[in-house]
């Protein structure tokens, strides 16, 4: 079940293209938002391979855990 989470999470240069990463890095600094977007993902692999996860957020849901995190770190 880890290996199939795993190889379903979104990559780091996919999520930045989103419309919604594309509109953030008009607001932030370019390299803010692909570090937050890193750490979001990092976290999620951490959560699934700890055992925490058992299924990944939905997109709205990791779209506003990156806005967050972009927000925490600015």
């Amino acid at each position: 079940m880890n290996q199939q989470l795993l190889r379903k999470l979104p990559k780091v240069d996919e999520l930045l293209r989103t419309p919604a990463l594309e509109a953030l890095r008009g607001e932030h600094p370019e390299q803010t938002v692909t570090d937050a977007v890193r750490k979001v993902i990092a976290d999620l692999r951490q959560g699934i391979l700890s055992g925490e996860l058992d299924n990944l957020p939905g997109q709205e849901e990791l779209m506003a855990s990156i806005v967050s995190q972009v927000r925490a770190d600015a």
